[in-house]
Order: structure tokens, then C-alpha cells, then sequence
């Protein structure tokens, strides 16, 4: 049985697409954030360059693109957090789990009450297509839900019955979620779509063009295809903001065509990218700061390794949270419906190794109020030294 994600447990906030959190980002300091200069890589130390921002400093791109993000509160929405405050029961952790992905991803839509706008369906058995819809779900107020590609598990058939969604998006081609499969999701619901491209970052662009249309999104956030903790963790935070996290080729030497035309489409005016030079390359950060829609607002939010870009990438981003999630950084199965469910609540989601939990989580959890960390999968994912809040 899985271990449900109850809506009781949590701070059930409707997502917006103003950045309702974008106050904290101008007065924190973005730790291992670096910014036009050389990136860090996996065990290397971040190296200074031109608007490089190291421990205790901001650099102007930083400020920048901050200054966009607050530029979207309103008083409306600084009420709203206000209004949504509410206490977990006592501190410690919760696993999120189920003898699977599916039941995993089931446990975490536990969260959401019956007659969802939207449910997101993508295949458990690849992280691209999931990876953009985490936060095209958390926008739209509905969780992401996840089938074998021939087949819906009888878990999530009945999670889609107790659901009721008004609609449904299935993302990927149909070899990713085959015609049958397609057939079966539509007896929950006439309004069904499928969101597809050519390859992974076309299906991206497309479910970011799709959910996201209709008024300018001010920010986009760009991910490697390539891996998953990135974005992984840039799809919780996006989600938060109310805007898009959009796939490239990070080893391109440069941004697509039609990845530009994307920005332009949805009114994107700052840039964050996620993750270090070896994951989306420097030509992709220049060619960036070239487009004059953009005027410099590029900030790059990465640390040594996918855990302190991690907390780069959540570092300011909330101004308190009483409960956040944990994932693996080593595996995607159990995560991807954690990320839509952490930017809908919104509550942090950082990526863990599997056996303890690093300190900058811990120092920012605690900072934020963090009383209750939601362990996304079960022993096999995050181990008891996870459970047990072990630092490293």
C-alpha cells in the first residue's frame, strides 16, 4: 500500500502566476550561484569570472534577475502567503511511498482533492517528458500522474476515478504512452490532449507553450534533457513562480531557434539557468545574453555537484516553508511527481544522496522553519540515515 500525501498534512496553496516569493530572493544571498563565469563542475571548485557570484556575495545578473521576479508581486499575493501559513503537528520526517513509482507518484497526488482542473500523465519509465510537465501541473493546480507505456497500473486508474480531473494531458509521443493507453485515460474525461514533439526538448517546448500561454511569463528557467536532478530540482522552484522549466541540448554550442522564438511567444524577459557549465554549456549562457529581449538578465545557479545545485537553485526562493521534500539525486523514478506537487503546494524540493542529508539542506530548511521533510520512495531511494536527517 502507499503511503499517502494527505492535503491535511500540507499548506494547500493555489498556485499563481506572479512570483508570490520573489521578496526573499532580493534579500538572500545565493550560495555556490555562479553567473558568467566558469562553471562548477562535479568535483571541482567553482572558478571566479566575469558576474561570477561566490558564497556571501551577488553578482548584478543575480540582482537583475531578482529584480524582475519581484517586480511580479503584488500586495494581493503578499497576503496570500500570509493568509496560508499554517503549522505542521511536530518535527521529523514522512515517507511519501509506494512498493513502486506508480504507487509513489500515486501517494504524492493524495495531496490533491477530487475534480482537479488537470492531471499530467507522462511514462514512469523516462524522465524528459515528465520533467517539463512538473511544473506546466503545478501551475494548472493538478498533480502529475505516471503509466507503463502499454498500460494504465490499476493504482493510478483508480487515482484518475477518485480525481475526477476536468482535464487530462498526457505528454509524449506514443512511445512514450501508446494509443491504447491514450484510449483508456480518455473514459476519465473527453477533454484529453496529448503534448508531443519530434524528440524531448520539441515535446518541452511544446508543453511549456501550451501551459504557459496567455499572458507573459516574465521568466523561464533552462535544464540539460541530458540528466534529471536539474531540472528536477528547477521544476519544483518554476512551479512555485508560476513559470516554465524549458529542456535544450546542453552540450549545443548555442540556444535553438525555436527554443528563442519560445521565449519571445511567452513574454520571457530573465533566464535562469540550472545547473553548471558541464550541463548547459557556456555558448548556450552567451548566446542568451546576446538576445536583446533578455538584456543581460541571465543567472546561472549551480554548485560542485547536483546537491548544491540543489540549494542553489531553492536558496531564497521561499520566504518560510513548514514542510519540503527529499529526493534522490541518484535515480528519477520516485521524484518526478514529488516536483509538480512541491511547486503546486509550493514547498522546497531538494535532491539527497541516499544515505544522508547535506548541510546547506539542513542550515536552509532550518532558516526557512522546515518542520517536516516528505522522503519522495522508500528505503531503496533514501535510506534511514535520510530518515534520520544524518548531515554530510
Amino acid at each position: 500500500m502507499a503511503t499517502p500525501l494527505r492535503g491535511a498534512d500540507l499548506d494547500r496553496r493555489t498556485p499563481v502566476r506572479a512570483r508570490r516569493v520573489a521578496r526573499a530572493l532580493l534579500a538572500s544571498t545565493l550560495a555556490l550561484t555562479v553567473v558568467g563565469g566558469v562553471a562548477a563542475t562535479a568535483g571541482a571548485e567553482p572558478l571566479p569570472g566575469p558576474g561570477a557570484a561566490t558564497l556571501g556575495e551577488q553578482s548584478g545578473e543575480v540582482r537583475s534577475f531578482q529584480d524582475l521576479l519581484a517586480s511580479r508581486l503584488t500586495p494581493e499575493h503578499e497576503a496570500e502567503l500570509e493568509q496560508r501559513v499554517q503549522a505542521f503537528a511536530a518535527a521529523g520526517t514522512e515517507r511519501v511511498a509506494g512498493k513502486d513509482r506508480y504507487q509513489t507518484a500515486v501517494a504524492v497526488s493524495a495531496a490533491f482533492d477530487p475534480g482537479v482542473p488537470v492531471v499530467y500523465v507522462a511514462s514512469g519509465t523516462g524522465f524528459a517528458d515528465a520533467l517539463s510537465a512538473a511544473p506546466a501541473a503545478a501551475v494548472q493546480g493538478g498533480p502529475l500522474l505516471l503509466v507503463q507505456p502499454n498500460g494504465v497500473p490499476t493504482v493510478v486508474a483508480d487515482e484518475l476515478a477518485r480525481l475526477a480531473p476536468q482535464r487530462i494531458v498526457v505528454v509524449g509521443g506514443s512511445g512514450a504512452v501508446s494509443n491504447a493507453v491514450y484510449s483508456q485515460l480518455a473514459a476519465y474525461t473527453p477533454a484529453i490532449r496529448r503534448d508531443s514533439g519530434a524528440d524531448r526538448y520539441a515535446t518541452s517546448r511544446l508543453v511549456s507553450e501550451r501551459a504557459f500561454a496567455g499572458s507573459p511569463v516574465g521568466v523561464a528557467y533552462l535544464a540539460t534533457g541530458v540528466d534529471f536532478p536539474d531540472a528536477l530540482s528547477a521544476g519544483a522552484v518554476a512551479g512555485a513562480y508560476g513559470v516554465p522549466v524549458v529542456l535544450v541540448n546542453g552540450k549545443a554550442p548555442g540556444v535553438d531557434a525555436t527554443t528563442k522564438q519560445l521565449f519571445q511567444t511567452l513574454g520571457v524577459e530573465a533566464v535562469g539557468i540550472a545547473g553548471g557549465y558541464g550541463a548547459v554549456s557556456a555558448g548556450i549562457e552567451a548566446d542568451l545574453l546576446d538576445e536583446p529581449y533578455i538584456n543581460g538578465a541571465v543567472a546561472r545557479f549551480a554548485g560542485k555537484n547536483r546537491y548544491e545545485t540543489s540549494v542553489a537553485l531553492n536558496q531564497g526562493v521561499f520566504e518560510w516553508a513548514t514542510g519540503a521534500f527529499l529526493a534522490t539525486g541518484s535515480g528519477y523514478a520516485d521524484a518526478l511527481a514529488g516536483a509538480a506537487a512541491a511547486g503546486a503546494l509550493p514547498l522546497p524540493l531538494w535532491v539527497v544522496p541516499s544515505t544522508c542529508v547535506p548541510g546547506g539542506v539542513l542550515d536552509d530548511g532550518a532558516a526557512l522553519g522546515v518542520t517536516t521533510y516528505f522522503l519522495l520512495g522508500g528505503r531503496g531511494a533514501l535510506g534511514d540515515g535520510v530518515a534520520a536527517l544524518s548531515r554530510c
